[in-house]
């Protein structure tokens, strides 16, 4: 009975014996696996804080392309303001000194305008521009009487600055465009 119960025994520890060795490469199995895991989850957590990095550098710089855009839109809507009241003022210069030529109107109404047109060539930062139309003025202004031929200068030389500050103001416009375009894209 003892040589019975001492083989169940010795049966039994190597049966314990051979499942703890099983066990023990598991377990050793087991904790590579959980170190490869570690591993791989290191590189993704860096991969994450690199990605979110990334994405809040991407979001400040839109955010910052966004912030110009608008400040350039106000920019031009501002300045398309002035450039119409140019344009605008220019027509009136240019009613004014027909009906001067015509005899409708007097010279200091004329004249009363050239205060509206300074501002607009300041506005515009064009005052060399305006330069020919202010010296027929005050070359106008110098004469005991307006000569017709000086008048028909003054509406020529406000045509031709009507039709730079059209032309320029298309080219703005297109310019503007072109940067619309450029941030949609």
């Amino acid at each position: 009975m003892y040589q019975r119960q001492r083989g169940e025994c010795d049966g039994e520890i190597a049966f314990r014996s051979t499942e703890v060795q099983d066990a023990t490469v598991v377990l050793r199995d087991s904790t590579a696996q959980l170190n490869r895991c570690n591993i791989q989850k290191s590189k993704a957590q860096s991969e994450l804080s690199t990605t979110s990095d990334f994405l809040i550098q991407n979001r400040q710089h839109l955010e910052l392309i966004g912030s110009v855009r608008r400040a350039q839109q106000e920019n031009f809507s501002r300045a398309a303001i002035v450039f119409h009241d140019a344009i605008r003022g220019l027509e009136d210069a240019i009613d004014l000194a027909n009906q001067l030529q015509a005899g409708g109107a007097s010279f200091s109404q004329l004249a009363d305008h050239v205060g509206v047109m300074m501002k607009h060539a300041i506005d515009l930062g064009k005052t060399g521009a305006y330069g020919a139309v202010f010296a027929s003025m005050a070359k106008m202004s110098l004469a005991q009487q307006v000569d017709q031929a000086d008048v028909e200068r003054l509406v020529s030389l406000l045509n031709n600055l009507k039709d730079q500050l059209e032309n320029l103001y298309a080219q703005w416009v297109d310019d503007n465009n072109a940067s619309v375009q450029f941030y949609n894209n």
